[in-house]
């Protein structure tokens, strides 16, 4: 009975860590799916119709957010559109989201009507596009929009770098955020339990796809050229 009290409560200590560790192998797993049909996607629509630049003269953020994402549309499965029109669906995304740190909260994605485009793929994510300037040149530089994948839909726990990631928009690619090519979405500024800023959660993407693993959630030391893992 002693041996049996012992075995139960170390399995009570070590099933939530077996459970947590399972389940963000998960997320790197339908991660790297999702991306990889946003990408593909992307590059099949850009080899039809060059740089993403080129793909429309909408004269709004709405408007080119749609106009962009109907070049994409033939590439991707696609079992929800919940896009620009009020009446259209509203629960592609989940009804609030949280920063990394909780340091925003409630922020509300479904805002049909805005700057973004959200749909459910066939794999289960759900995905916000977001177009900002049809020129490319968005805060001076060569970036185009946004894209965030929620890997698990509108189900919690709808948080920046847990479930849902984001990706940026260049006329000829998608980076992950916190890209060693991306100048913005620096890993060890957005990406850290401890970082202060206020989109922190937004520099994780890379860091799943590369590392294959959420232990910034875990460790606060990591960095691109040391420590990856917080074992």
């Amino acid at each position: 009975m002693v041996t049996l009290g012992i075995i139960g409560v170390v399995a009570a200590m070590t099933m939530p860590s077996l459970i947590a560790n399972h389940q963000e192998k998960q997320t790197v797993s339908q991660l790297k799916k999702s991306y990889s049909t946003i990408q593909q996607a992307f590059l099949s629509a850009r080899n039809e119709y060059g740089d993403i630049a080129d793909w429309s003269d909408a004269g709004t953020r709405p408007q080119l957010s749609d106009e962009w994402f109907q070049k994409l549309k033939p590439y991707m499965n696609i079992v929800k559109y919940c896009g620009l029109s009020s009446s259209a669906p509203k629960d592609c995304m989940g009804s609030s989201y949280q920063t990394l740190n909780k340091n925003r909260t409630n922020m509300d994605l479904n805002d049909n009507g805005s700057s973004g485009v959200n749909f459910v793929l066939a794999d289960g994510s759900s995905v916000r596009f977001v177009a900002y300037d049809k020129d490319c040149n968005h805060l001076d530089s060569d970036y185009c929009g946004n894209i965030y994948i929620d890997v698990n839909g509108a189900k919690k726990p709808n948080q920046i770098g847990r479930d849902y990631f984001y990706f940026a928009i260049l006329p000829d690619r998608i980076i992950p955020g916190g890209s060693q090519v991306s100048g913005e979405n620096i890993f060890q500024e957005q990406c850290n339990m401890e970082a202060s800023y206020t989109s922190n959660g937004d520099g994780c993407s890379a860091w799943v796809l590369i590392n294959e693993n959420l232990d910034y959630l875990h460790c606060n030391d990591l960095n691109w050229n040391g420590k990856t893992s917080c074992k």
